[in-house]
This record gives structure tokens, sequence and C-alpha cells, in this order.
């Protein structure tokens, strides 16, 4: 079984946790967290 259709599979099944992140979510949870480095170094949120 290909990687795809063992993914398809899992998600079928209720298989929450196949043991790999894909590699767009890691990208997008990489993305927030240098979104919010950046936030907080310009200093938002805070009141002048």
């Amino acid at each position: 079984m290909r990687p795809r259709q063992l993914a398809v599979a899992c998600s079928l099944l209720g298989v929450a946790d196949v043991g790999w992140t894909p590699t767009l979510h890691g990208r997008i949870d990489s993305g927030r967290e240098a979104d919010r480095a950046v936030a907080r170094g310009a200093g938002a949120g805070r009141m002048p």
C-alpha cells in the first residue's frame, strides 16, 4: 500500500496518529511560531 493510500485508509478507519506529520502541516505550524516571535518583537497587543 502506498503512503497516500495508507493515510486515506487510516482516516477512514478513524486512526488519528499514524506516526508521521504531513510536511504541509509542519510548515504551517512552524510559520505560526515565526509569526508569534515577530509579533512579540514588534510589541503587538501592547497599549502605548
